[in-house]
């Protein structure tokens, strides 16, 4: 009898605790972390966290880094030997066009119920976290017609100039800037005449949209 007692008593702490971890489960990101932690300390049980992969984890690099492995170690010599033996400006004009047609093509794909110059530009008015790192940029005209943007630091210009492959920095990066404002929206083209990728002080990408 003692024994069908303890066994009863058992059954009841295990549903008591599954009860427990679905009611958390459901909970989610609702309750404060630290409410949670509390209730599984007290219970005397952690809770079960799905395992995270190792390739999730943060690396802790530098933007700076984080460029460098991206592109210098190994991507601007690859790209740089491609066009030494593939005719130097001619193989970059190749990769000019078909960063142009994967930017278009790309771009059809995607569901944009907004596509005015205001939406295609507010990222600059409202910079997350990364753009806040990667350019320091400064808005010199804000239109409905016409935005204007002077980038005044580029990791991306850093990067590619400090390897001396400012020509690849271009084909690669900034040349598909205009692609990518016509696709964005047919009535939009890009105007620019100075890029930092290309040595000068700043550059001064200025969006239109035709009347």
């Amino acid at each position: 009898m003692i024994r069908r007692v303890v066994k009863k008593q058992e059954r009841e702490a295990i549903m008591e605790d599954n009860s427990r971890r679905r009611f958390l489960t459901v909970l989610g990101s609702a309750a404060p972390v630290c409410w949670v932690a509390a209730q599984a300390s007290a219970a005397g049980q952690q809770q079960a966290q799905p395992q995270k992969h190792k390739f999730e984890d943060k690396c802790g690099m530098s933007y700076e880094q984080m460029f460098h492995f991206a592109y210098s170690d190994g991507f601007i010599g690859l790209v740089t030997a491609l066009a030494k033996k593939a005719g130097g400006e001619k193989y970059l004009e190749v990769i000019k066009q078909a960063n142009d047609e994967l930017v278009t093509e790309s771009m059809k794909q995607r569901k944009i119920d907004d596509r005015s110059l205001r939406a295609f530009t507010e990222y600059l008015r409202n910079q997350n976290d990364f753009w806040k790192h990667v350019v320091t940029a400064e808005i010199v005209e804000d239109s409905p017609n016409a935005v204007e943007v002077r980038v005044k630091e580029c990791i991306w210009a850093y990067t590619f100039r400090k390897q001396k492959a400012a020509d690849v920095g271009y084909a690669c990066v900034c040349h598909p800037d205009f692609a990518y404002a016509r696709a964005f929206n047919p009535k939009m083209k890009m105007e620019r005449t100075k890029t930092l990728m290309q040595g000068d002080e700043y550059c001064n990408h200025r969006w239109v949209v035709e009347a």
